[in-house]
């Protein structure tokens, strides 16, 4: 390039003369230049521009005065002006064949000095990339310097992974060696352990030969016996297949005399259904002196009187109807708890009238006693079954107290006066069941012949005057304290119970013991009986208590929701509406769960004559778990014991005092024997509105016929609509009966 620049500097004798060839024959090179007159690189120049223009056209491209001064165009860019010389500065090509064009090359100052110009800008340009050239090389000289040590430092890292390489080999060689001279010895044990399982398979297979035959003799035996043991049982098959022939005949016959039973039982049974009368009770209350009344109302349209048998049963009454051939179609027993009073059939007053039977049940006056202190006792101690309480002090005369004959409770309205007898007897020889008062050693033993001063007669026990009725039946499990079921009748003094108690920190299970049991002999009890619900198919429970017995449950708020708020409930006022009864289940690992526990779903009352047992403990607080199905409890509250009595000589009669009397006396002493503390009720005079409730029977019968009721809101008697159906089945008869 410098050469090139210094050959262009040296052209100074300028015009030279240019001379164009044109043969558009050539395929290739179509233009051609003469120097006439010039130096040899401005004839290179001229070359390649024209071979540059021949190349960019086509072979096929036909040539033409535009074509040359097109090649014309591109040598001016070289920086000559070209002058025609021979046919002026118009140049006229036909095409016709070659031609040859002569011109004058003119380099002015201006262009000159544009060529030098472009010449420097060359030369710096080439200079400045010859330095780049050189600064590249010795970067990548250094790069390579760099490159080659990488290569001799991973030579070497090389050469010590391929010695530890090397050592690792030779370990393993070695253990490979190691382990073949093991396998070597294994295979020489393996041989001898081959040759003892050959023997040991020899003896073997001597032992199952000896065996198989032993085997074949056993079965030849086991055959004989199966083909004598399958002819005995043939034997036995056909004995049983002719019992069992007879024994279908015997039951055929039991099955046709039981289907013959049963064909008149349904007989009877419809006929018993179709005669089902209509039944009306209705509750006479106590009025102008005279006392309450039950009335019976039964329809029987068709029965004779002489059908009709009626038979008094205690506190009520039994009907049974018969038909002409003598057979009962209906029986009923109409039969009152004692809390609603004592009942007696009026056979006066019952009548058939119409088809109408009518039983009447009158109330009876409750004896007011009063007995006098006497010389001897006229009265038989009565064997009560209570635990007799031993005398406090020795040396003291002893007289047997018993409750009369004619109270059941303290909440009737007897006197309560008890006659003491005097007798020699200690508390050894006096009849069980008897109370004690101890009187002063100085007093006559015998029969008295003057009056005794009993200003120091004290009582020594708290034995009852009468039975609180908070009883268990005969047969009722209970709890125990190591898990165990007790009968009531076996407890004693004592034994511990498990209880379910309230304290600050809410309900919880806990022991109870026993105080004292007391077992009273069989007498007329208002039992009431809880059925519940079955769980998982299995049969429901009961519970059988006393109706005064108290039992814990929950009781509903007003809003008819269940909180937890637990109550004494008696059973006699249980209800399933509004009460829920407190039972307990084991569940599997035996503790004791209150979830998934029966319900109550029925509650019946009955007087039955049977033996009861009172159980009392030493806080009255706890609820003990009675069981009432298999693995359910119901928690329970044992008596509250007797309360505390005490003698004192009033009048010269001995009386019986209790701590809570001073607020029952008046109502429970004898009118003809007042007392200082005597509190009348207030005297009622009229009932504008008796109060309705689910018992209630005292309806008017005038409110639910088409002419009403004449007294209206001042009528004594209920006019809730409740009773609109029982009033449909009774007619209300105005005038004289025919």
């Amino acid at each position: 390039m410098a050469a090139r620049g210094a050959e262009l500097d040296s052209d100074t004798e300028l015009p030279f003369f240019f001379a164009l060839h044109i043969d558009p024959l050539e395929p290739h090179r179509r233009f051609h230049g003469d120097i006439l007159f010039g130096t040899n690189f401005l004839k290179q120049s001229l070359d390649g521009c024209l071979q540059g223009v021949s190349d960019r056209m086509s072979p096929g491209t036909t040539l033409d005065s535009h074509n040359v001064a097109k090649c014309l165009h591109e040598i001016g860019k070289l920086g000559y002006r070209l002058q025609s010389v021979c046919r002026g500065d118009r140049i006229a090509y036909n095409n016709t064949g070659s031609s040859t064009f002569y011109f004058q090359l003119g380099n002015g100052a201006e262009e000159a000095e544009e060529l030098r110009t472009q010449l420097r800008a060359l030369r710096s340009r080439l200079e400045a990339e010859a330095e780049a050239w050189s600064e590249e090389k010795l970067a990548q000289q250094q790069k390579c310097r760099q490159l080659g040590a990488q290569v001799l430092e991973l030579h070497a890292q090389c050469q010590a992974e391929r010695e530890d390489r090397l050592r690792e080999r030779g370990v393993k060689d070695a253990e490979l060696n190691g382990m073949r001279r093991e396998a070597a010895t294994q295979a020489t044990s393996v041989a001898g352990l081959h040759a003892g399982l050959a023997a040991a398979a020899t003896r073997q297979a001597e032992e199952l030969a000896a065996l198989r035959t032993e085997f074949e003799t056993t079965n030849a035996e086991v055959e004989t016996t199966k083909a004598t043991w399958f002819a005995e049982m043939q034997q036995k098959i056909e004995q049983l297949e002719a019992g069992h022939v007879q024994a279908i005949a015997a039951y055929d016959g039991r099955v046709a005399d039981a289907i013959a039973e049963k064909t008149a039982l349904q007989a009877q049974l419809e006929a018993a259904q179709s005669f089902a009368p209509a039944l009306v009770e209705r509750t006479v209350p106590a009025r102008d002196g005279r006392l309450g009344e039950k009335h019976i109302r039964i329809a029987c349209p068709g029965v004779d009187a002489d059908d009709v048998t009626i038979e008094p049963i205690p506190n009520g009454v039994q009907v049974e109807f018969r038909s002409a051939d003598n057979e009962p179609i209906y029986k009923r027993s109409f039969q009152y708890p004692h809390s609603d009073g004592r009942f007696e059939l009026c056979i006066e007053e019952c009548c058939l009238d119409w088809g109408v039977l009518v039983l009447v049940l009158k109330q009876l006056q409750q004896a007011k006693l009063k007995l006098a202190r006497g010389r001897a006792s006229p009265l038989v101690p009565i064997d009560e079954g209570l635990e007799v309480v031993p005398a406090a002090h020795e040396g003291l005369q002893n007289f047997s107290l018993s409750r009369t004959p004619s109270q059941d409770s303290l909440t009737t309205n007897s006197s309560e006066w008890i006659f003491a007898s005097v007798d020699g007897r200690s508390d050894k020889t006096a009849p069980k069941g008897a109370s004690s008062v101890e009187l002063p050693a100085e007093q006559p033993t015998g029969p008295c012949e003057q009056p005794l001063d009993l200003s120091e007669v004290r009582m020594t026990a708290s034995s009852p005057a009468a039975t609180s009725r908070q009883c268990l039946l005969l047969g009722s499990l209970l709890l125990a304290g190591d898990g165990s079921a007790l009968a009531v009748e076996d407890l004693a003094k004592g034994v511990e119970l498990r209880s379910f108690r309230a304290t600050s920190d809410g309900w919880i299970f806990g022991v109870a013991v026993v105080r004292a049991t007391r077992v009273e002999k069989a007498r007329d009890q208002d039992i009431a009986e809880l059925c519940l619900e079955g769980l998982d198919g299995q049969a429901g429970g009961q519970l059988r208590a006393t109706i005064s017995h108290s039992l814990l449950a929950t009781v509903a708020n007003s809003t008819g929701g269940w909180p937890l708020q637990f109550a004494a409930v008696e059973a006699g006022e249980f209800k399933t509406e509004s009460h829920q009864l407190f039972t307990i289940c084991l569940d599997e690992s035996g503790g004791l769960t209150t979830e998934g526990c029966p319900e109550v779903k029925a509650v019946s009352k009955s007087v039955q004559s049977c033996q009861v047992v009172e159980i009392e403990l030493t806080d009255a607080a706890d609820a003990v778990l009675v069981q009432v199905a298999d693995g359910v409890f119901a928690a329970v509250f044992g008596s509250p014991g007797w309360q505390s009595m005490e003698v004192v000589t009033k009048n010269h009669s001995l009386h019986v005092q209790l701590d809570c009397s001073d607020l029952l006396a008046g109502a429970r002493s004898s009118m003809s024997d007042p007392t200082h503390s005597q509190r009348t009720e207030p005297l009622v005079y009229r009932k504008i509105i008796s109060p309705h409730d689910g018992h209630c029977t005292a309806w008017c019968k005038f409110h639910f016929t088409k002419q009403g009721c004449k007294r209206g809101l001042l009528c004594p008697l209920c006019h809730h609509a409740d009773h609109a159906d029982a009033a449909k089945c009774t007619q209300s008869h105005r005038g004289k009966r025919r």
